[in-house]
């Protein structure tokens, strides 16, 4: 939601089921987003930090400058209540 700085989360299939919206702060416990330019998201399990995939924006807050907050999906996941699956091997399908 534009200039409120939390996200909407649909169904990527059929309809595309509105899920819910989430406060990127309550997520992850970082200071608050001023303005983001973007957003990305991906399930794909991307080690250490980010074994359930990954959330990023790109954050222009005032205190820290521009920067790029990433926060794993998971903790984004539980607050809507989603399963996070991360079973594909993307490294294999290379293969």
């Amino acid at each position: 939601m534009q200039g409120s700085f939390k996200y909407k989360v649909y169904d990527r299939a059929g309809e595309n089921k509105f899920i819910g919206t989430f406060d990127l702060q309550k997520a992850d416990g970082s200071g608050p987003i001023q303005a983001d330019d973007c957003i990305d998201v991906t399930n794909l399990r991307l080690g250490g930090k980010f074994p359930s995939g990954l959330f990023v924006t790109q954050n222009r807050n005032n205190d820290f400058g521009k920067h790029f907050q990433m926060v794993n999906w998971k903790s984004i996941a539980d607050l809507l209540d989603l399963d996070v699956e991360t079973s594909y091997d993307a490294l294999s399908a290379l293969e």
